[in-house]
């Protein structure tokens, strides 16, 4: 400085830019210098950075750093050596029932594992030690309590029912099945409710009915037989006059005398008409009780017999009104809720299954279901428009059209069927063209005929028809019958009289015999059957004996059974029985004390990779496991010792090799990477992200290029420019800024005409006087020129010697 004075003077400048972050010293070469503070205290668990703004020299702030890398899975820490650790944190909570996992967001969590094995047979529950069990149901666990069906459970479908076929084989059996008790094996009703016949069955064959020979060897009676009553004696007629009188013996036919009217059946009431002669008037054994079977027999009479109004269906309730009959009410299964298909099978009775499932695996109906009315089933229409056709249809194979008969069980009828009228009968031919026969036609026997009357009521003469002419023409009988035998003779009334000869020893084992040239003779008798399964034997009173052959030989391991047709004694037969249970799951054997047994087999192979099951059909099965367990960060595979293994993946698995990303591993959806944020929060840097190094903090180049500015930064409002103040404190100078150069301190022109007068005092400015023109430059000439003013001429150092 120069104070007017005292000349020069020397200020020591202050070189504090008033800036925390710098250390200020000054050079006296280089001036000032300002320097920025280093804050760095070494340790990386802190954030070391430098306030500006405070009043003291060290503007340095020291803050934990932010070690958090949001991601709950990992315990964050920082050690002032070793830096920054990241360490997952054990989600393990020792139970087998879960899975464990951790979510980047919000930590551990367990999820219940599936146990589910997928097959029907087994009960999947969890054990918190071991993990999935999976108990196959025990054997009973489908019973449906039905001896009617084989009952057994299938890995997809689960519990299954097979109906059982009872079939003995046998034509005489109707075969059922009880749900109770199993098969039975009813005898068929092979009464044809004619007493004409003798009815048996075969068991190949079926019912058989063998023609009833009504021969009562009386003369007296004509012999026919009724299909109501059976035989039928009708007395002859020996009336003359009376028809009551003329009485006849059974030896020789019509004798004189009152007739006896008895046909020896108590199913008649027997008297005698002169018109009609003896009349048998059917007994009335109605006794008006519509619960019994009224019936005849000539032996005992009228027979009032209990029916049996048990239809077999458990879905009707059966019952016998002494009025109408058997009454057979529909059992009602309704149990009032709309929801349940309610049903009644004739076996099991009501079942009422809980199910909103309206299918009734029905083909004949169209299914559907209603809150409020519950399900509805509309038939289906089968009607295929052909009258020669029965129109049903079958639950399981729906329409069914089934050829109808047409017989009307009248054999004098011809029966044939018309699809557009349905069925038509054409009356039976029975003509065979003799004009010896009258033909006719009955509805249950069809046609028959019998012979043109030519009888001259002379027995002792042959009548005979010309089939041509149908003239009758008489020959003498002859009675003798070469017959050592029989006594012949001949009575016009009676005819041909033949006495036989009575050959009777009074035993039951001989067969009384008469040679027609020796006369009598006793055979004994066979009492062989031909049956092997009968002991045969014969006793005197009471001949033949034929009892079942007992072929039990006491081992619950054999079929015993008897075959009639063998030729020998005894036709017992022993074969091991079958005890296939026709499940390939069970080992079937037997022991002739303790029975069957049907032992299960053991499926397991060993290999914990599989699910061992068993099917009744094929038997063993091994399915393999699934050990996906829906986690994306773990490695699923299987061992065969120990079962599923799921290893979660290194740390590293998700790592994309970018210093700019958090990588780690979703469960749900396997390898994610969020973008790190690079923000040191101050304004003064420009924060971006280098792939390879990480974050990177560049700072903002605040510099406008103005040497009229003071240029800094402020971490909150970023690059501030502080006006260059340009104040030399002299009154003599113009102090003006310019962007380029700084600041410019022009002398104040004080001249009046000549520039070399009028100074300028730096504290009071313009003066009168010469002034001095000094630059305080000793390279300078300094002097005044009244038209430039002060003038500072380099000043000429050269002394002109080249040394």
């Amino acid at each position: 400085m120069c104070d007017i004075t005292d000349g020069c003077y020397f200020v020591s400048i202050s070189c504090d830019d008033e800036n925390a972050c710098t250390v200020d010293w000054c050079e006296e070469e280089n001036g000032c210098m300002n320097e920025p503070l280093d804050c760095d205290d070494y340790n990386v668990c802190t954030d070391d950075y430098c306030d500006e703004s405070v009043e003291c020299d060290n503007g340095c702030y020291y803050i934990l750093a932010n070690v958090d890398d949001y991601n709950a899975c990992t315990k964050d820490s920082c050690d002032s050596e070793t830096g920054v650790t990241h360490t997952f944190i054990n989600c393990d909570d020792e139970d087998e029932c879960t899975d464990d996992s951790c979510d980047l967001k919000d930590g551990c969590f367990h999820t219940d594992i599936e146990c589910n094995d997928y097959n029907a047979c087994t009960d999947d529950t969890c054990d918190s030690d071991v993990g999935c069990v999976n108990v196959p149901y025990d054997e009973d666990y489908c019973d449906d309590g039905s001896e009617c069906t084989v009952d057994y459970c299938d890995p997809n479908e689960g519990c299954l029912s097979e109906k059982i076929q009872c079939n003995d084989e046998s034509e005489c059996t109707d075969d059922w099945c009880d749900c109770d008790t199993g098969c039975v094996f009813d005898p068929v009703d092979c009464n044809d409710y004619s007493e004409c016949t003798i009815d048996t069955c075969d068991d190949s064959e079926g019912c058989q009915y063998k023609p009833v020979i009504c021969d009562d060897e009386n003369l007296c009676t004509v012999d026919i037989c009724d299909p109501e009553t059976g035989c039928k004696f009708t007395r002859v007629e020996c009336h003359d006059g009376s028809k009551c009188f003329h009485s006849c013996d059974p030896s020789v036919g019509c004798t004189d005398g009152k007739i006896t009217c008895n046909d020896l059946d108590l199913c008649t009431d027997d008297s005698c008409d002169d018109e009609l002669g003896c009349t048998f008037t059917p007994v009335d054994c109605d006794d008006y009780d519509e619960c019994t079977k009224d019936d005849c027999h000539a032996e005992c009479g009228c027979q009032h017999l209990p029916i049996s109004c048990d239809d077999y269906d458990e879905c009707t309730d059966d019952e016998c009104d002494s009025t109408e009959g058997c009454l057979h009410t529909i059992t009602n299964c309704d149990d009032d809720n709309q929801c349940t298909t309610d049903d009644c099978s004739e076996y099991d009775g009501c079942t009422n299954v809980w199910d909103v499932d309206c299918d009734d695996y029905d083909e004949c109906t169209i299914d559907t279901c209603h809150c409020e009315s519950g399900c509805q089933y509309s038939t289906k229409n089968c009607d295929d428009g052909d009258a020669c056709t029965d129109d049903s249809c079958d639950s399981y194979n729906g329409c069914v059209n089934e050829i109808i008969d047409c017989s009307d069980d009248d054999e004098c009828t011809d029966d044939d069927c018309e699809s557009t009228v349905g069925c038509i009968y054409h009356t039976t031919d029975c003509s065979d063209d003799d004009e010896c026969t009258n033909e006719d036609c009955d509805p249950e026997w069809g046609c028959y005929t019998w012979d043109v009357k030519c009888d001259d009521d002379n027995e002792c003469t042959t009548d005979q028809c010309d089939e041509e002419t149908g003239g009758c023409s008489y020959s003498e009988v002859t009675c003798d019958d070469d017959n050592a035998c029989t006594d012949d003779s001949c009575d016009p009334l009676s005819g041909c009289i033949t006495n036989i000869k009575e050959c009777d020893d009074y035993s039951e084992c001989t067969s009384n015999m008469c040679d027609i040239t020796d006369g009598c003779y006793f055979v004994s008798i066979s009492c062989d059957d031909e049956n092997a399964c009968t002991v045969d034997w014969c006793e005197e009173e009471n001949g033949c004996m034929n009892e079942p052959l007992d072929c039990d030989d006491y081992n619950v391991c054999t079929d015993d059974y008897c075959d009639e047709s063998v030729e020998c004694d005894n036709g017992c037969y022993y074969i091991l029985a079958n005890v296939d249970d026709y499940n390939a799951c069970t080992k079937d054997s037997c022991d002739s004390e303790t029975g069957v047994t049907h032992t299960f087999i053991n499926c397991d192979d060993e290999d914990e990779c599989t699910d061992d099951s068993c099917d009744l059909k094929d038997g063993c099965f091994h399915t393999d496991i699934e050990c996906n367990d829906y986690n994306a960060c773990t490695d699923d595979t299987c061992d065969s010792d120990v079962g599923c293994v799921n290893v979660p993946y290194d740390e590293d698995y998700c790592d994309d090799g970018s210093e700019c990303t958090v990588d780690y591993c979703d469960p749900n959806e396997g390898c994610l990477s969020e973008k790190i944020q690079c923000n040191d929060e101050s304004e003064c840097t420009d924060d971006w992200c280098d792939c390879d190094t990480g974050c990177v903090f560049d700072p903002v180049d605040c510099n406008d290029y103005s040497e009229c500015t003071i240029d800094t930064c402020d971490d909150s409002e970023g690059c501030q420019y502080k006006p260059v103040i340009c104040d030399d404190e002299n009154l003599c100078t113009v102090d003006i800024c310019d962007p380029e150069t700084g600041c410019k301190f022009t002398r104040v022109e004080c001249h009046d005409g000549s520039k070399c007068f009028h100074s300028c005092d730096p504290s009071v400015g313009c003066t009168d006087g010469k002034i001095t023109c000094n630059d305080l430059d000793l390279c300078t000439d300094d002097s005044c020129d009244d038209e430039l003013g002060c003038t500072f001429t380099p000043v000429d150092c050269d002394d002109y010697d080249e040394c």
